[in-house]
């Protein structure tokens, strides 16, 4: 096949090994590679940025829609074509709302796939590739919100399988936006990276890492964490922010502070990285309730779950 060169990779999510030659034997020169589920597809193709992903429709889960979902709306992976083998009309229905979604015929016919796979790279072939950049927030030199996720993704799987507890913190800086009005933008900047830092030193000798969530937030995440371990790490944080002592006229502490919202995960079962990090901010939410410049924790576990 001409159009497709040795550059080209593909990420092909299949069960059956016999499903995935067929596939293979259709990719000509391509560099493949093999997951067995949809949720791998996310962790994957953010480490090696395929040129298309190819889905085998016996794989499809009916939750696996938001999955691909999320994939396409992506920045960075948007662009990437998906083909799903399908010939099911209420996939088709759904599937093909997504951009760049094709649906090769099933049974799989060899020269109808060749040809597809082709088309649909060189319809995407502009497109520009993710560098490691793109994973690292420049205020602060962390990882961003979508490092985040796939770590979270990791921790929840691995949570289900081995009962290995963790915990999230949720870092928020008090009355931030009146802050950014009175001393500008420019001193706020500054503050997210003082409060980053304070993070950063907070979490020496603890195993896990720190990300910039959103705006004035950052979360710290705590792996074989339980939750005096990490109510301990955000009164660590806490305290080491007071101490910056960077005025705030419109704190009622007079100076920046910060509300900590903390969830400890463990033994529990099903739960989305959406559920956690909506926990966490309603943690969030009673720190701030309390008065501020303090945390507010909860623990997780088969026997006390999210409201």
């Amino acid at each position: 096949m001409n159009h497709i060169k040795q550059r080209y990779h593909a990420l092909v999510a299949v069960k059956c090994l016999e499903t995935y030659d067929l596939i293979c034997s259709a990719l000509d020169s391509m560099n493949a590679m093999r997951v067995d589920s949809i949720s791998a597809i996310v962790e994957h193709t953010f480490v090696f940025t395929p040129d298309i992903i190819l889905v085998d429709n016996s794989i499809l889960a009916d939750n696996d829609y938001n999955t691909l979902s999320y994939i396409k709306g992506t920045q960075k992976l948007s662009r990437i074509p998906i083909i799903i083998t399908s010939s099911e009309i209420s996939s088709r229905r759904k599937l093909l709302k997504l951009p760049l979604v094709g649906f090769a015929p099933n049974p799989l016919c060899f020269k109808s796939l060749n040809k597809m796979v082709g088309r649909y790279l060189s319809s995407s072939n502009t497109r520009a590739l993710p560098t490691q950049s793109d994973y690292i927030d420049t205020l602060t030199s962390l990882n961003n919100k979508d490092v985040l996720k796939i770590e979270l993704g990791k921790l929840i799987k691995q949570s289900e399988t081995f009962d290995d507890p963790f915990s999230l913190l949720l870092i928020d800086i008090d009355d931030f936006m009146a802050f950014n009005y009175t001393y500008g933008y420019r001193e706020g900047d500054q503050v997210i990276r003082k409060v980053a830092r304070c993070t950063q030193l907070s979490m020496i000798g603890m195993a896990g890492d720190i990300y910039r969530y959103s705006g004035a937030q950052l979360v710290a995440l705590l792996t074989e964490s339980g939750i005096e371990e990490a109510e301990l790490c955000g009164d660590e944080i806490l305290n080491k922010v007071e101490r910056l002592d960077i005025r705030n006229t419109n704190s009622s502490y007079r100076k920046i502070t910060i509300s900590v919202g903390i969830v400890t995960l463990s033994c529990y079962k099903t739960i989305s990285e959406y559920t956690l990090l909506e926990c966490a901010n309603k943690c969030l939410e009673e720190a701030k309730y309390l008065g501020k410049n303090c945390f507010y924790s909860r623990f997780l576990s088969p026997f006390n779950k999210p409201d």
